[in-house]
């Protein structure tokens, strides 16, 4: 189950089994759409307008003929954004 809450004229979503800011959702619940429950239901878009990336980086370097390597892993997840 999936809040959307309203702040300052705009809406939110809210996930609480996750420690994440108010607006962002875990992947799995992206799942294209839900049904919002009020006195007039209709199917809310779950879809997000951020993305997700990961960024690998590696850096080889020889050194006393020995290779060496350094991997730096950046990850950005998905955000869940206005409904």
């Amino acid at each position: 189950m999936v809040a959307l809450v309203r702040i300052d004229g705009k809406d939110y979503f809210a996930d609480a089994t996750e420690d994440l800011p108010l607006g962002m959702l875990p992947p799995r619940c992206l799942n294209g759409s839900g049904w919002m429950v009020g006195s007039t239901g209709r199917l809310v878009e779950m879809k997000s307008s951020a993305f997700s990336t990961q960024v690998v980086s590696i850096h080889y370097s020889l050194e006393n003929d020995s290779l060496k390597n350094h991997i730096q892993v950046q990850e950005k997840v998905l955000q869940a954004m206005q409904a």
